[in-house]
C-alpha cells in the first residue's frame, strides 16, 4: 500500500478548485468580466484601471497583485521570521530534542496551502479585502514556519 500524501492530495485539489473558478471567471461575458475587474479596481486600490481586453486584463491583474504582495512582502518575511524563532525555541525547550512529527505533517499542509493561497492571490480575478489578505497570509506563513521550525529534528 502505498505511503498517503496529503500535502500532495491538497496541493491537487487546490490547483483544481483554482482551474474551476478561472474557467467559470472565463465562461462569463466580457462586461461581467471588465465588471469585476472594476470591482477589484476599486475595492483593491489599484493603480490604473483594467484594461478592455482579456489578455491585458490577465497581464493587468497579476502586476497588480504582484506589486501588492510586494508591498507587504516586509510584513510577510516578518511573520514568517517570528514563527521559525518561536518553534525553534519551542524545540529547544523539548525534553526529548526529537522530531516533532505532528508538527512535521502540520507544516507540510501549511506549506501547500500557503503556495495555494499565494497562487490563488496572484490568479483570482475577484476583488479580495486587502487587511484580510494580508492578515491571512502572515498567519499562514508564521504557522508554516512554527510548525516546520518545531517539528525539525535536532541533530547535536
Amino acid at each position: 500500500m502505498p505511503e498517503p500524501r496529503p500535502a500532495l492530495v491538497l496541493l491537487v485539489l487546490e490547483g483544481l478548485g483554482l482551474g474551476l473558478l478561472l474557467g467559470h471567471w472565463l465562461a462569463l461575458p466580457p462586461g461581467q468580466r471588465q465588471q469585476q475587474l472594476w470591482a477589484v479596481w476599486q475595492v483593491e486600490q489599484a493603480a490604473t484601471p483594467p484594461p478592455p481586453t482579456l489578455r491585458a486584463q490577465a497581464r493587468w491583474l497579476g502586476e497588480h497583485r504582484r506589486q501588492y504582495l510586494y508591498a507587504r512582502g516586509g510584513l510577510l518575511v516578518v511573520a514568517l521570521g517570528i514563527g521559525l524563532c518561536e518553534g525553534q525555541a519551542r524545540r529547544q525547550r523539548d525534553p526529548y530534542g526529537g522530531v516533532g512529527f505532528f508538527h512535521v505533517a502540520l507544516g507540510q499542509l501549511l506549506l501547500a496551502g500557503t503556495l495555494g493561497a499565494v497562487l490563488g492571490l496572484l490568479v483570482l480575478p475577484w476583488p479580495l479585502p486587502p487587511l484580510a489578505v494580508t492578515l491571512g497570509l502572515a498567519g499562514l506563513l508564521g504557522g508554516t514556519g512554527f510548525c516546520l521550525a518545531a517539528g525539525r529534528p535536532s541533530i547535536r
